[in-house]
């Protein structure tokens, strides 16, 4: 019988380690008062373990000599044990003390992290002062605890709700496992493990990461709130959201603000966003529906929630006001989308923005409209449970709603007389009505209509005279078409170009079915100042020669004004781009989208443009080669001495070449090759042959991200890219069959590489930190991947990558005195192994 079993032993370690479990992980982070018991432990630990050892040397009868000799030993460490439970008994009323506050403790947080959080602008609807004066209360007692107990000041103080660094949240049933709350504390705050590790193995990584820091865990179903606002209180705070100063308005408002903070029930998150606009508009989208940023920047700035700040577009605002919802999570961020651009808001915050808005918001059913409120209506957001949509018949009066947006994936019909009860409409989305083929010929009697939805749509047949909605600034897959030469029907298959042309106030523009479009004059787009994004997209089937030519010439005189920030050309069948991409007509320009142009054999050169910092070329099936050009140099065209390409591109996507076989980024006579003998490894010059030194053209400066997807016959990344892209942080292979090596990528610490058959050889990525390998079946050499922490394989590479592992899991045991983690892809999830 091993001596780990031992009645006092046994008991003592059962006892200490649920302390620690149950009750301890509050105090691990008071980190002073922890270390004798942490390394109490170890010894006992280390006592058991040497005990057995011994066990199985000199066998039972010696083992008990042994034991019996060590006693004294155990009994001295037993002593260090029960010194140490004071201390824990201290620090157990403490975490039972801060059970007791409310977890909006979030005036303590920004305090405490103000040097880390996220640094930026808000407007003042959302400035984040939720806490009033009895939450600061109680904060201001728990620092007095801590600081009663501790004799160093906390170096962060963090309470579930708050914006955190790191958090842990935990969902405890009723029946629960230990090592599964453990290791779900442990996958929260970054730790890696094993899945076969034991309680106490667990225990002592949670300790070792919490180590010379505070921590505070509260359980949700034990709190006990601070005292609720008082009305005087929440009509303090609700004036300062509303930015009210004057005594008399304060007076005049009192009234109002009382019931108002009455019906919120003294709680400051629900006072602070009744005055936030943008919020309670997101409530115009049904339940756990996505939406979409874009979408709610355009409505936000035509609702004019968006306030002018001095030398910034209100796009940016705007979008200011979108990070700051995402940041306080009120709005949720898609998980799929590291750019945050599509959100949902959660079940009871838009119960909470419903409750709040109610007397002016409206969004469902079309059957539930309350006769007597439509007066008062002015956002109406209707799901359609039938094929039509209508409103109740009011008779002569007019809903004075400003927005209508409809919300539909089955056929439905929108009958005209919706749009004559509803004079005062600035947005208007019929975004997916798919029975929708005709719009109506009342939309161009909305004079106050700014923006107008009509993507997803199978619209043909449009009314004319949408160029006298003058205050038209945004117009989303609008059809276009030619010159109409029956100037007495009403309605004509698409808008013309030319009568688009007097919406001066056009800030976002996207129209489709452009091989439809006749020609225009040059100066069509290029007078739009406030032109900010633009979509032209054609239809997808065969042309003749004629049709290319003259789609090829409509879109060479649509010069586009050196505002445009977003452009986006799709299913382009011309065989060149226009001229006028490779211009300094697209200064400004931030984003761009190439994607379906089939009949292009060349990519443009946009390497010159200095603000360009997403790209993403999809689909160009033709494309065999990107050469010199694409960064706009090449024979013919020498690059500028010292000139840089790509000087701001962060983001670069290349999706679905099929065709792709050879990828250069330097010129071919005369020019700088990284294979060439001329230049000198890490050198910043390249000799003429006269001698003299001139510096060459930097690639890349600031690339953090490269995807490469879908490119079967791609061979070979370029050469030069490992010594120019130094910003580089994650590189991401799918698909690419003929890609032999990757190697010499001095910067990245992300590397994914999929269904990459013909991939032999990964090396020399001294800082990759993850590596992910999915169905690679020949890659038989990994190596010099110094920084390597994570590696994930699928389950079909065990085979082939045991030796390359078992190699990587040397030297980092070399380097770290660790094991690496290694985790097998197999039946849709992640086990881990060694």
């Amino acid at each position: 019988m091993s001596i780990i079993n031992d009645p006092p032993i046994g008991s003592i370690v059962s006892k200490i380690q649920d302390i620690v479990i149950d009750e301890g992980i509050i105090t691990l982070g008071l980190q002073e008062d922890l270390k004798e018991l942490q390394r109490t432990m170890k010894q006992v630990q280390c006592f058991i373990n040497d005990a057995e050892q011994r066990e199985q040397r000199k066998g039972n009868k010696l083992l008990m000599v042994d034991a019996s000799s060590s006693r004294s030993s155990e009994m001295c460490v037993i002593s260090q044990l029960f010194s140490c439970l004071p201390n824990i008994q201290s620090l157990h009323k403490i975490a039972i003390r801060i059970r007791n506050l409310n977890t909006e403790l979030d005036k303590i947080s920004k305090l405490e992290e103000a040097s880390v959080v996220r640094r930026t602008r808000t407007s003042e609807l959302l400035e984040p002062n939720l806490v009033g004066k009895e939450t600061l209360l109680a904060s201001m007692q728990l620092v007095e605890l801590i600081l009663r107990h501790k004799d160093e000041t906390a170096h962060k103080i963090g309470i579930v709700g708050t914006a955190l660094t790191t958090r842990a949240w935990l969902c405890v049933s009723q029946e629960y496992s230990k090592d599964a709350l453990l290791k779900e504390v442990l996958r929260n705050i970054g730790v890696d493990y094993m899945l076969d590790e034991t309680v106490g193995e667990l225990s002592r990584k949670l300790g070792t990461a919490v180590e010379n820091k505070t921590l505070f865990i509260t359980w949700n179903d034990t709190v006990h709130r601070v005292q609720l606002m008082s009305y005087g209180t929440g009509w303090e705070l609700l004036g300062k959201c509303m930015n009210i100063n004057e005594e008399a308005e304060v007076q005049n408002l009192r009234d109002i603000g009382i019931k108002i903070v009455r019906m919120c029930g003294g709680l400051p998150l629900a006072i602070k966003v009744i005055s936030s606009q943008c919020f309670l508009y997101c409530a115009l989208y049904p339940e756990g529906h996505i939406m979409y940023r874009a979408d709610l920047i355009r409505y936000w700035i035509v609702e004019g929630f968006v306030e002018e700040q001095e030398d910034e577009l209100l796009e940016d605002t705007a979008e200011e006001y979108y990070n700051e919802l995402i940041h306080w999570n009120l709005l949720q961020p898609d998980p799929f989308y590291v750019d945050c651009g599509r959100c949902r808001m959660h079940s009871l915050l838009r119960r909470l923005a419903q409750h709040l808005s109610q007397d002016e918001c409206f969004c469902g059913d079309q059957q539930l409209l309350d006769f007597k409120s439509l007066s008062k209506l002015r956002r109406i957001s209707i799901v359609p449970d039938k094929g039509s949509v209508r409103l109740p018949d009011i008779g002569k009066e007019q809903i004075r709603a400003r927005t209508l947006i409809i919300h539909s994936t089955k056929p439905t019909i929108v009958e005209n007389k919706i749009f004559k009860t509803l004079p005062h409409i600035r947005v208007l989305s019929l975004q997916h009505c798919q029975a929708l083929h005709c719009l109506l010929l009342a939309i161009t009697q909305l004079c106050q209509l700014r923006c107008l939805g009509l993507s997803g749509t199978p619209i043909n047949q449009v009314p004319k005279g949408i160029g006298a909605l003058n205050f038209l600034n945004d117009l989303q897959s609008i059809p276009v078409c030619g010159r109409a030469i029956d100037n007495f029907t009403l309605t004509q298959d698409g808008w013309d170009i030319e009568e688009l042309s007097g919406l001066q106030q056009l800030r976002s523009l996207s129209m489709v079915k452009f091989e439809k479009a006749g020609p225009c004059s040059t100066d069509f787009l290029i007078n739009k100042k406030h032109l900010k994004s633009l979509e032209l997209r054609c239809t997808d089937e065969q042309y003749s020669e004629e049709e290319v030519s003259n789609t090829e010439e409509t879109f060479e005189q649509l010069i586009p004004p050196h505002s445009l920030e977003y452009l986006e050309i799709g299913e382009f069948f011309g065989r060149r781009y226009p001229t006028w991409i490779g211009t300094t007509h697209l200064s400004s320009l931030t984003y761009l989208i190439l994607s379906y142009c089939k009949s292009c054999v060349h990519l443009p050169p946009v390497g010159h443009l200095p603000n360009l910092k997403y790209l993403q070329i999809r689909g160009a099936t033709t494309v065999i080669k990107i050469g010199p050009e694409f960064v706009s140099c090449g024979v013919g065209n020498p690059e500028p001495v010292g000139a840089v390409a790509f000087p701001r591109l962060e983001w670069f996507i290349i999706l679905d070449v099929p065709n792709l076989e050879e990828w250069t980024l330097v010129s071919v006579e005369g020019e700088v090759s990284a294979s060439s003998s001329e230049v000198r490894e890490g050198s910043a010059n390249v000799k003429q042959k006269g001698g003299a030194s001139i510096p060459k053209m930097r690639l890349l400066p600031r690339l953090k991200c490269l995807q490469i997807i879908h490119c079967p016959k791609l061979k070979a990344l370029p050469e030069r890219l490992g010594q120019d892209a130094t910003s580089l942080k994650t590189l991401e292979i799918r698909d690419l069959g003929c890609l032999k090596v990757v190697e010499n990528l001095q910067s990245i610490s992300t590397l994914v590489i999929a269904e990459c058959e013909g991939l032999e050889r990964v090396t020399n990525l001294p800082c990759v930190g993850q590596l992910k390998a999915e169905n690679c079946l020949n890659l038989r050499f990994v190596d010099n991947l110094d920084n390597l922490k994570n590696l994930f394989l699928t389950d079909d590479m065990q085979e082939i990558s045991s030796p390359w592992v078992a190699g990587l899991q040397e030297q980092y045991q070399k380097l770290h005195g660790e094991i690496l983690d290694v985790y097998i892809w197999t039946d849709c999830s992640f086990k881990a192994s060694q």
